[in-house]
């Protein structure tokens, strides 16, 4: 591995360890992602979740200031098939796109102050 791939991982290296204690807790797999929601982004996080599932459940933080209504749809159906159901979890904003996820997501939970927005954003 090149130092910059090396440099690249750190930070999501740091990540993995940071939340290893919740992972082993709650007994859930973590999927993060903060983002627009747009191709290739649904097709990545579907791939992801197929070749990484390791737990029953699902835990999805999300930060999106929305994207493709049809790219939401795809990562909630890969979230639904994999898991069944996953709970979501808002720390900033989920707004158009991230309106539709939440839709599909069994529970939720916001950070007070979060940010989300009606679906009406995405259908004008």
């Amino acid at each position: 591995m090149s130092t910059q791939q090396q440099s690249e991982r750190e930070p999501f290296d740091a990540i993995r360890r940071d939340i290893a204690p919740l992972v082993s807790k709650l007994d859930t797999d973590v999927i993060i992602y903060s983002g627009p929601i747009y191709a290739p982004a649904d097709r990545m996080i579907g791939d992801i979740i197929k070749k990484r599932k390791a737990r029953d459940s699902a835990l999805l933080l999300l930060a999106t200031p929305g994207g493709s209504a049809d790219s939401a749809f795809r990562i909630a159906r890969s979230l639904t098939r994999e898991y069944g159901t996953f709970t979501l979890f808002v720390d900033s904003i989920c707004k158009s796109a991230g309106t539709l996820i939440a839709l599909a997501a069994r529970n939720d939970s916001y950070r007070p102050g979060a940010e989300a927005r009606e679906l009406n954003s995405i259908a004008r």
